[in-house]
Parts: structure tokens; sequence; C-alpha cells
């Protein structure tokens, strides 16, 4: 029986992280933290089915977080990237195991420099275990075994859609900031091995994502999965590719075009201000709204070689009725608690370290589990491979 911290617990994926871990044998106590004091406090109150408490936490302060954190077996990180480091670090200090929801390629290089400190105190970090990365990370495993050689190319694509939204100006479904500094921020590609940086919004043209979305435009974005993805399986060329609403992207694409995204500050009638700072204050005010419970979230993989290809895994994520958050908050919220289920059960001990979602956890438990939560996924091997026929659902994955 294990403990686990939540991170960011009062935030748009946190409330559904608890629920989760509450319904886990192997957790017998939840720590439900946040800066928002009183809102980790409602969150253990009305998700934690009595297996959870709530406090107040500033996870920016490494001695005060580390002391709050002792005892944890597992610190699950659901708080913005922004602070991803100063969670690992303040987990290292409590000698914990470590899961999180993924940064951006920076952040994520950063954390991989802890690898040595984690690997000697025994302990593991992994690192981009949500929906993407997450899922995908481990499908992207997935998706190179089905391959059966070399991989020269890996494509992620996700999208997301709420056919029921709630009233207001800007009902986003994961954290906004996130949202801002990935569709303002320069776009990593790997390209022939090296990174390579795309303007913002750059168009990454139309995927097929099959019922219910269908094709879709994308547009490429700055993730983690080019952080890791070269070294992990060799591939030459990584990109990720998103979908968001087309409605709720032409709301942020009109805001950033105005410049409010932006992190530099400007001068209003004498006073100097940061755009964004604006934004999110002004945001903060509104009613708050989260996804309906009829919005889902699709990701799929490509591993391309050589010889052809491509190996190809898909899933998607729809609400399950025993939980009222919609399939896109449940496709990033279930997987880290069940990762931070297998630490508690010991079944990720073979490994230690800082590690990505793709290197230590398996692709057949992980799906396997996460069925219960509305995954359903779909696996599609190149004809000719030793794991035709070329196109079979999985309702029982195999593991890597």
């Amino acid at each position: 029986m294990g403990t686990v911290a939540v991170v960011g617990a009062a935030g748009i994926i946190g409330p559904a992280i608890v629920a989760t871990l509450a319904e886990q044998e192997s957790v017998e106590r939840i720590l439900a933290l946040d800066v928002n004091e009183a809102g980790a406090r409602e969150v253990a109150e009305s998700r934690g089915a009595g297996k959870a408490r709530g406090a107040g936490l500033d996870v920016t302060d490494l001695e005060g977080a580390a002391a709050a954190l002792e005892g944890a077996d597992v610190v699950l990180n659901s708080a913005a990237y922004r602070v991803n480091l100063d969670a690992i670090r303040a987990t290292l200090a409590a000698g914990s195991h470590n899961v999180d929801l993924g940064g951006l390629i920076h952040v994520t290089r950063e954390q991989l420099e802890l690898h040595r400190e984690f690997r000697d105190a025994g302990v593991l970090a992994v690192l981009g275990m949500g929906s993407t990365p997450g899922k995908t990370n481990v499908m992207a495993a997935r998706a190179v075994e089905l391959l059966g050689g070399d991989v020269e190319r890996i494509v992620v694509a996700a999208a997301g859609r709420d056919p029921d939204p709630p009233a207001g100006p800007l009902v986003a479904p994961y954290a906004v900031e996130t949202i801002l500094d990935e569709l303002s921020m320069p776009t990593p590609v790997i390209r022939d091995g090296e990174v390579v940086f795309l303007e913002p919004l750059t168009d990454a043209g139309t995927v097929e994502f099959g019922e219910p979305v269908g094709p879709a435009q994308t547009i490429y974005t700055i993730h983690s999965e080019q952080a890791t993805f070269a070294e992990s399986f060799g591939a030459r060329e990584v990109s990720f590719q998103l979908s968001l609403n087309p409605a709720f992207l032409d709301k942020i694409r009109l805001l950033t075009e105005l410049g409010l995204a932006g992190t530099e500050p400007v001068e209003v009638r004498g006073a100097r201000v940061v755009p964004r700072h604006v934004l999110l204050a002004l945001l903060a005010r509104l009613p708050k709204a989260s996804p309906s419970h009829r919005a889902f979230g699709i990701h799929r993989v490509e591993a391309h070689g050589a010889g052809g290809g491509p190996a190809v895994v898909e899933c998607i994520t729809s609400a399950v009725d025993r939980l009222d958050f919609g399939g896109g908050v449940l496709s990033t919220a279930c997987p880290p608690a069940v990762v931070a289920d297998m630490l508690c059960r010991g079944e990720l001990s073979a490994h230690s370290g800082v590690l990505p979602s793709e290197r230590c956890v398996p692709y057949g438990p992980l799906f396997e589990r996460l069925e219960r939560y509305g995954v359903r996924v779909r696996e599609e091997a190149p004809a000719g491979s030793e794991s035709s026929p070329a196109s079979r659902s999985s309702s029982s994955p195999s593991c890597h």
C-alpha cells in the first residue's frame, strides 16, 4: 500500500487524477497539494473517496516542498510544466518516485540531466506520462516494435473535440498558459537527426484520425517528444502535430496575433505590463468551466522505416459513466495515475533514474488497465511484417 502526492491537484487535470488514484487498491493515501490550498482541500474532499487530504504547497520552495512530500512513495506532478524542475528536485530530496505530465523540449532536457542523481538514489522519475506526451510515447515504442526494423521517422498526432462545450469565451482542454506557449514559441522538429525550429502555428497538413473526427488540419507545436525520440528509437525525423477544436484554435490564434500571449513588458499609459499576465488575470475572473462529459481525445502514432511502413498505433479516449469527467481530461489524467499504481506495486522496480515514458512503461499492462477508463486502441502493422494482418483492434495489447 502506498502514498501518492498530487502536485497541482486543484488544476484542470488534478481532480481527475485524484479520482483515478482513489480507485487504485495499491494507493492507501493521497496528498492533494496545490498553491491554491482551498482548492486542494475541496478536491481531496470531493474526489478522494476518503483516502485524500488537501493542503497548500509552493513547490518552488525546495526545502518546504521536500518536507511536505516526505513519506510519499510517488509524487505525481500535474502542475504547469514551468515548475517541473522544482517538483522533480523536491521529489528527489524527499526520496520519492516522480511522475509528471511532460515538459516542453527544453524543460525535458534539463530534467534528464538529473538522471544520475535519481539512479544513485534508487528511485525513478517518469517524464511525460499524460496523454501526449505519455500514452503516445508508449504507443511509439509499440509502433517501432510493429515496424520490425530500423525506424527513420515518427509522427505523433493528437486531436481533441467537445461536441457539447460549456458556455464561455475560452474553455480550454488543458492549461491555457501551456497552450499559449505551444502556439507562440518556436516549434522544434527533428529533421535529418538535427533539431530545426519552425515558426509558431506552422501548418502540418491533414491527418486522418478516423471516426469520430475524420480528416483534420494540424499544426506543428513545441513538445517533449523531440527531446527523447531520437535517442530512444534512433529516429532521424520526429514531429508532433496538433489538431485543436477549430473554433478554439481561432480564438487562441487571434489572442496570439494581437500579442496577448507575449511575455515581454509593453508600456501602457506610463506603466509597463506583461500582456500575458493581463490575459491570464482576465481569464481567471471568468466562471470556471471544464470540457463536457462528451469531450474525447484521439491520438495517432506512425513509425516509418527505410523499407516502408508505416506501423500505426491509434487510441481514442471517451468518458466513462462512473466518473464525471470528459474523455479529453481522462485521456491525460488516467495514464499517470495508472503508472503511479505500478510504482506503488513495485512493477517498475527494474528501472531507476530519469527516463522518458517510452523507455520504462510497458505498453501491454498500461493499455490493459486504461480500458476501464474509456481507452480503445488499434494497431496496424506494415504488410509483410511478422505482426500482419495489417490491421487489428487490440483489447488486450501485448507487452513490449
